[in-house]
Formats: structure tokens, sequence, C-alpha cells
């Protein structure tokens, strides 16, 4: 099981203000939108990042 401080870009030290943080949240989105497609409904995740 993850820790959610293993997570070295979790939700809470995301600011959305900042180009690169908006990057890494479409980036992340996309990813588990093609985990999804592909069967993956469930796989570890911290908390913050749940399906």
């Amino acid at each position: 099981m993850l820790q959610s401080n293993a997570w070295p870009w979790s939700i809470e030290n995301i600011d959305l203000r900042t180009p690169e943080s908006k990057q890494i949240e479409m980036i992340r989105t996309e990813a588990i939108r093609q985990l999804k497609q592909q069967g993956y409904s469930r796989f570890y995740l911290p908390e913050n990042l749940s399906l």
C-alpha cells in the first residue's frame, strides 16, 4: 500500500495556477482514462488519486 507522501505530486502539492501543474493534471487524467479503457478498473493509488 502506498503512502500518500510517497507520491511526489500529490494533489495537495499542486498549485493549479502554474502551467506545469496543469500539464501534470492533464497527463494524470489521461493516464487514468487509458488504464480504465484497457480494463484496469482497480489499481493502487494514493487516496487523493482515487478513480
